[in-house]
C-alpha cells in the first residue's frame, strides 16, 4: 500500500509488465528486465545485479498484509502479546534487540501465530525502572481489518488494471511513503537501502544498492509506513 498523503510524486511513468507476474499492490519496488526484447517490469526478488525501476502505482486493492508499531512497556515481565496476529513470519524486529529462535540477553522470540514476543530477564527491566520496547512488525489482516486501512476498492480476485491490461505505473521520482518494507530492520538509521525479495525495500545488503534513495520517515505508531525519497541517482 501507498500512504498517498505522505507520498510527493514528481516523476512518474507506465511500463509493460513481465508475462507470467502480477503487480498486485502499490508500493512494490520493481524492476526491469527484457522479455521478449522489450524491456518489462516485475517486483524485486533481492537478487544481485537487479536494475530498479521505481515504484509501483497502479489501482488500490485490499491489502494482504499490514505494517504496525507498537510501543510496549515492560516492567520486569518477559513476555507480552502483540495487538495484531497472525504476524508474517520474520517481518518484526525491536530496537535495540535481535530476533532468535529463544530469548536470552539482547535477544527476542516469538510466536508468530499468537503474537506472544519472549525477551530476556536482562531486557525486562524492572517495576521501578521499566523499559520501553518499540515494536515494527507485519500482520495478516481480517477483510475488515483491511477495509479499514484501504476502504472500499473496485474490482477483487486480485485482478487489477495492471493484470487486465499488462500494463503498470512507476514512481520514478519523489517521496514514496509505502508499507512494503523489511520490518526486521531498523529504520531509524539512514543506512544504504536494498532491493529485497518480493517488492521489498530492506537494509539487509545482497540486492541491488539504491543509492539515490534516502529514508524521509521511519515506520512509527503514527503513521506505520516507511518513506523514502527517490531521485535520479538510483537508476
Amino acid at each position: 500500500m501507498i500512504k498517498l498523503s505522505k507520498t510527493r510524486i514528481m516523476k512518474s511513468l507506465h511500463r509493460a509488465v513481465t508475462p507470467g507476474y502480477n503487480v498486485d499492490q502499490e508500493g512494490l519496488a520493481l524492476v526491469y528486465v527484457v522479455s521478449n526484447g522489450e524491456g518489462t517490469v516485475q517486483p524485486s526478488s533481492g537478487a544481485a545485479g537487479e536494475h530498479f525501476a521505481g515504484v509501483a502505482w497502479s489501482q488500490a486493492q485490499l491489502p494482504t498484509q499490514l505494517s504496525y508499531v507498537d510501543i510496549v512497556q515492560v516492567n520486569g515481565n518477559t513476555t507480552f502479546n502483540t495487538n495484531f496476529k497472525p504476524l508474517v513470519a520474520g517481518q518484526i524486529s525491536i530496537k535495540g534487540l535481535a530476533l532468535a529462535n529463544a530469548a536470552s540477553a539482547g535477544y527476542f522470540a516469538v510466536n508468530y501465530a499468537t503474537g506472544e514476543v519472549t525477551i530476556d530477564a536482562a531486557d525486562a527491566g524492572t517495576a521501578s525502572a521499566p523499559k520501553t520496547l518499540n515494536v515494527v512488525y507485519k500482520f495478516v489482516p481480517t477483510v475488515q481489518q483491511a477495509l479499514l486501512a484501504q476502504g472500499n476498492v473496485i474490482g477483487g480476485s486480485g485482478i487489477t488494471g495492471a493484470s487486465w491490461t499488462g500494463i503498470t505505473g512507476i514512481i520514478t521520482e519523489g517521496d514514496v511513503s509505502t508499507d512494503y518494507f523489511d520490518a526486521a530492520c531498523d529504520w531509524s538509521v539512514q543506512g544504504p537501502i536494498y532491493l529485497g525479495p518480493n517488492g521489498l525495500f530492506t537494509l539487509t545488503a545482497g540486492g541491488t544498492e539504491l543509492k539515490g534513495a534516502n529514508v524521509i520517515e521511519a515506520p512509527s505508531q503514527t503513521i506505520p509506513y516507511l518513506t523514502l525519497n527517490f531521485g535520479p541517482p538510483s537508476f
